[in-house]
């Protein structure tokens, strides 16, 4: 049996005001900033770092929405071409601003502040448009969800859910009666 192997990414909406930051990438379009989590670094020192490497913006995470499994395994790009990639497990964050000005970056050609309606319509990737929604509409609860993106054709989810980030209320003891 093979020990299994994912990739670990992070992605941020972070909101200023009424708006929210998107970056476009030059491979996928209008996104909200996030990326690869590398070897030995704490997701949320990730988050933060992916969300300045790409737009120039300080942005501090303020609530875990959902994790997301890709099951896909696709070619790689760039430093990975001719390499198959593992699965990758996406955690999505809402953050709020603290400074900064948008600034495109390598990975990033354009950046924006956008309004939530404008988010909506430009980001189109369906797994990125799917996560995109569940931070807009963020509910009381952590969205859990498998899927498989391919490279090429489209994307299937597997399962989906949202489980409540409340504790179950403990249940009343009666008192005894004497």
């Amino acid at each position: 049996m093979d020990i299994p192997v994912f990739i670990v990414a992070v992605g941020g909406l972070v909101t200023k005001g009424d708006q929210v930051l998107l970056v476009r990438s030059p491979r996928r379009g209008w996104e909200f900033p996030g990326g690869q989590v590398e070897q030995g670094e704490p997701p949320l020192e990730a988050l933060v770092r992916e969300i300045q490497e790409e737009s120039g913006i300080t942005a501090k995470p303020v609530r875990f929405v959902g994790v997301y499994a890709n099951l896909a395994r696709r070619p790689g790009y760039g430093v990975w071409e001719g390499q198959t990639l593992p699965p990758i497990l996406n955690m999505s964050f809402l953050c709020e601003y603290i400074s900064g000005e948008p600034v495109p970056s390598e990975e990033s050609v354009e950046v924006a502040w956008v309004t939530r309606a404008e988010a909506r319509k430009r980001v189109t990737g369906t797994s990125y448009g799917e996560r995109l929604a569940d931070m807009l509409d963020a509910v009381d609860g952590i969205t859990f969800a498998a899927y498989k993106a391919p490279k090429e054709g489209p994307m299937a989810w597997i399962s989906r859910e949202v489980l409540s980030a409340k504790s179950p209320s403990p249940e009343k003891e009666e008192p005894e009666q004497l």
